[in-house]
């Protein structure tokens, strides 16, 4: 059996103990599947991968010479190092002593960060993003196992020690309980929150309770005494507060409410917002029809047509079939190279220069508390205390520590590799090779800016499509076609559910959908 030590690292004070204790865990799992006996730990704390001014890094190197072990392993290769350079020098003097790196979680031929090879493990944003959420996860899933609440606001009832562990408020205890026994006994939820607004409580927000807080209060396990988070779920995790019977028993109510207040799904319409008329320059909205025969179709139609605004010619247009060859010829355009050559520089121009507004907000977000935390400290120094007061402080500590670590990820993901123009090429060439929906999602979302259709003196449509990419001699980023009169359907007749031919529509604007049963004569 080979002797193995494994290398652990997190780069910023933002990330915490258990994300060393996760990579740890999968690290020593990795070893026993695959016969390696763990020697010894090498651990950095907040020092980032891009320097290799890591002490326990260097110890380690320089213990690969005594021949103790023959095995490094890492949670993922970039807890070793993000710099290629010294990547290269480090596994080369490690294979002079006879040591090979291994990742735990990286496999190269099925992984998604493995898929486009070790050099580019983290090319990708298709790829990277999967790869983040594993590294954010694994940070979870530890607080998760050991019942700590990670972030967000506490449940009201509740408070939290330093170790993250809920516990009970003994002042908002009663206040709970009898709001889970009005609702049981039938009273409305406005009054609810009326009777808990008269306790001058507030929620974990500082705000006064209202149907939202209710809502999220009422259907939270929480309350009796079960831990969930993502699919870890521990019963008699927390201590609770109101009876299992008494929270089913809410349950039963609030379900059979909402029961009755089911929207109906609304179709896809992938060419929504993109689509307009060539006659009137409206918009195109969705529509879907019911034959005589139960079978259901769908439709784009001129918007100011079908609310008699205009009396354009376009007529309906079949959804599929338009979605299809739109998409169609916007693959075409990414099969050239020469094509993919000029859109991924123009990508990788944009992407050195794109602004991030969320990191901007969470960062104005972090000083408003930091203030709000300060007024309160002076409050305390004037001798203002109160149980609201500490209350507040409470609540405003732990916002402060969720918007820490949301700005944290925000950064990684902001700026986590240097895309390439290979990486953009890359990804681009695997778009056109997409099939079914997923390719006309794909492909429309990215390619698609906007589309004109028109009908000809002859019958057949001119379809005139605008490209997500700048205009130049080589490529411009217009085009237009003619598609066949097949995929329009001019008489189309109105009829309600007996058969009788009616006007009255159903209209859904937010969704731009309209819903009828028809006859279809052509």
């Amino acid at each position: 059996m080979s002797n193995a030590v494994i290398y652990a690292r997190y780069s910023s004070g933002h990330q915490r103990e258990e994300s060393i204790e996760g990579q740890i865990r999968e690290c020593t799992n990795f070893a026993k599947r695959n016969g390696l006996t763990i020697v010894e730990h090498y651990i950095d704390r907040a020092i980032s991968a891009k320097t290799d001014d890591r002490p326990s890094f260097q110890q380690m190197v320089a213990d690969s010479s005594k021949k103790t072990f023959d095995t490094i392993i890492v949670y993922t290769l970039d807890r070793f190092a993000r710099n290629r350079y010294d990547s290269a020098v480090y596994k080369a003097k490690l294979k002079r002593n006879g040591v090979r790196v291994l990742s735990a979680k990286e496999n190269i031929t099925s992984d998604p960060s493995g898929i486009i090879l070790e050099s580019v493990l983290e090319g990708m944003a298709e790829y990277y993003s999967v790869e983040l959420a594993q590294k954010v996860k694994r940070g979870m899933t530890e607080n998760a196992l050991a019942c700590r609440w990670a972030s967000g606001r506490i449940p009201f009832g509740y408070t939290i020690d330093a170790d993250k562990h809920l516990h009970p408020d003994p002042a908002l205890v009663p206040i709970v309980q009898e709001a889970f026994e009005m609702y049981a006994a039938g009273a409305k939820i406005v009054d609810i929150a009326r009777k808990i607004n008269s306790y001058h409580v507030v929620t974990g927000m500082g705000n006064k309770f209202g149907r939202s807080s209710f809502d999220r209060m009422i259907r939270s396990e929480t309350y009796i005494g079960v831990f969930k988070w993502n699919d870890i779920r521990k019963e008699n995790a927390i201590p609770p507060i109101i009876t299992p019977e008494l929270f089913y028993k809410c349950q039963a109510r609030y379900n059979a409410r909402n029961r009755k207040n089911v929207a109906r799904p609304s179709a896809i319409y992938l060419l929504s917002g993109k689509l307009r008329c060539g006659c009137c320059g409206g918009s195109m909205c969705g529509m879907s029809g019911k034959s005589r025969n139960g079978t259901m179709h769908y439709y784009y139609s001129c918007y100011s047509t079908r609310r008699r605004t205009s009396h354009c010619d376009i007529g309906n247009i079949r959804r599929d079939e338009i979605e299809h060859i739109i998409a169609a010829h916007a693959a075409s355009i990414l099969k050239k190279p020469i094509n993919l050559d000029i859109i991924a520089n123009q990508a990788l121009k944009t992407n050195n220069s794109v602004k991030n507004y969320r990191l901007e907000s969470l960062i104005q977000q972090e000083k408003d508390l930091t203030q709000k935390l300060e007024n309160c400290m002076k409050a305390i120094d004037q001798g203002l205390v109160s149980i609201t007061l500490m209350d507040r402080i409470k609540q405003y500590e732990a916002d402060l520590q969720s918007v820490k670590n949301d700005i944290s990820l925000e950064k990684i993901k902001s700026n986590p590799i240097q895309v390439t123009k290979e990486h953009i090429i890359f990804f681009l060439e695997k778009f056109a090779l997409l099939e079914g929906e997923k390719f006309k999602d794909r492909i429309i979302s990215t390619m698609v800016r906007d589309i004109v259709i028109k009908k000809e003196k002859d019958g057949n449509y001119l379809v005139t499509v605008q490209y997500n990419y700048a205009n130049s001699k080589e490529l411009p980023n217009e085009e237009s076609y003619s598609v066949p009169e097949s995929i329009g359907s001019q008489d189309v007749e109105l009829v309600d559910n007996s058969g009788v031919v009616t006007n009255r529509l159903r209209f859904y604007p937010y969704y731009f959908e309209e819903t009828f049963i028809f006859t279809q004569a052509s």
